[in-house]
């Protein structure tokens, strides 16, 4: 299997997809336009605080506005608080900050205020990751703690400890401008750029190609070689992302090998409902889950996702069930399968990425 990684830049946003053997699998699109987006870091002030939501509102520079889980001790109403964007505006919600930052990178991932350092799920006792981590730390200085990600293992010798530097300076910048601000400031924004590529470098893609000088620089300060393809119609469209995604984000998506799957966003929850069609039911239910981790990826539905797969015995069940968990290894975001309702639906959530892996 070839996976290759693409980042191109198409109506004023940076887009990277993810293919395995010329198939979609991923997509994110990072748009430049100035809006609240995921890992940005703002200094905001404290519009008021809603005791029964448990939701704090915030102000930020340019009269945007994000909400903040309250906790047990919320910033008081005027108060400026230093906050990280977790999701960006979707409809008619603002978008969601949160308190503790992490700096994200290639190799690592810094959390301020922290302490320790932390190796990915399945590199318990691995000597030469947990040098490597203890090096980046020392690298980083005190006041953070560090989580190792998997790219760590592929990453030339010293490059997790530049980053980890490099991080740790671009927090010590942020935090003295804010000591010397007294009004909502945007104080760190990545590029668009690395914002698309890095969350799909996770899957260690076998070639990566860049659609611009600009997009291959961006791979470069992340330590990923491109190619540069600048097809006329762009390098997306060029090999054929735009046309999977629009099949991909249509209300009836055909599973390979006969079936249908028909997907539902509404506002509470993703209904997703399994067709044989006019074909057999015979392994329907695991292509479908196969299908199904892809479209949920393409489409990067949130929230509470309910299947109702064709009636099958145990067994069958058990199988769609592993289609789905091999489907999803390649998410990034967490994902948490929690089996079947009584009613015999399949019930998951799709959440934020965790930062780590």
């Amino acid at each position: 299997m070839s996976r290759l990684l693409l980042l191109g830049r198409r109506e004023g946003a940076a887009e990277a997809a993810l293919l395995d053997d010329g198939v979609l699998q991923d997509f994110l699109r990072a748009p430049e336009d100035g809006a609240p987006e995921p890992g940005a870091i703002h200094l905001a002030r404290v519009a008021r605080v809603h005791d029964a939501l448990g939701l704090v509102f915030l102000s930020l520079e340019g009269g945007g506005t994000a909400t903040l889980e309250a906790g047990a001790a919320p910033p008081a109403e005027g108060d400026l608080a230093i906050v990280q964007i977790a999701a960006a505006a979707h409809g008619d919600k603002p978008a969601r900050a949160r308190r503790s930052v992490a700096l994200v990178g290639r190799a690592v991932v810094l959390r301020p205020g922290g302490r320790g350092t932390r190796l990915p799920r399945d590199a318990a006792g691995d000597r030469r990751l947990d040098s490597m981590a203890a090096e980046a730390a020392a690298s980083a200085g005190e006041g953070f703690a560090l989580a190792l990600r998997s790219a760590a293992r592929d990453a030339a010798p010293g490059a997790p400890a530049r980053e980890a530097a490099s991080l740790a300076a671009s927090w010590r910048m942020v935090a003295s401008r804010a000591a010397h601000l007294s009004r909502p400031a945007l104080l760190r924004a990545e590029d668009a750029a690395r914002r698309a590529a890095l969350p799909l470098l996770r899957a260690r893609p076998d070639a990566v190609v860049a659609g611009g000088r600009r997009e291959r620089d961006a791979l470069g300060d992340l330590g990923v070689e491109a190619v540069i393809e600048a097809p006329a119609g762009g390098l997306l469209a060029a090999h054929g992302v735009e046309e999977q995604l629009a099949l991909a984000t249509a209300p009836r998506v055909a599973i390979p090998g006969g079936g249908t799957l028909w997907v539902e966003e509404t506002r509470a929850l993703v209904a997703v409902d399994v067709d044989s069609g006019e074909g057999g039911r015979e392994g329907l239910g695991a292509r479908a889950a196969r299908e199904l981790a892809r479209v949920l990826r393409l489409r990067d539905c949130m929230g509470a996702i309910v299947v109702d797969f064709p009636r099958e015995n145990e067994a069958g069940r058990r199988a769609a069930l592993r289609a789905l968990e091999d489907g999803m290894r390649l998410d990034r975001r967490a994902v948490s399968l929690l089996g079947w309702t009584r009613g015999g639906l399949c019930e998951m959530r799709r959440g934020a990425g965790d930062g780590g892996g």
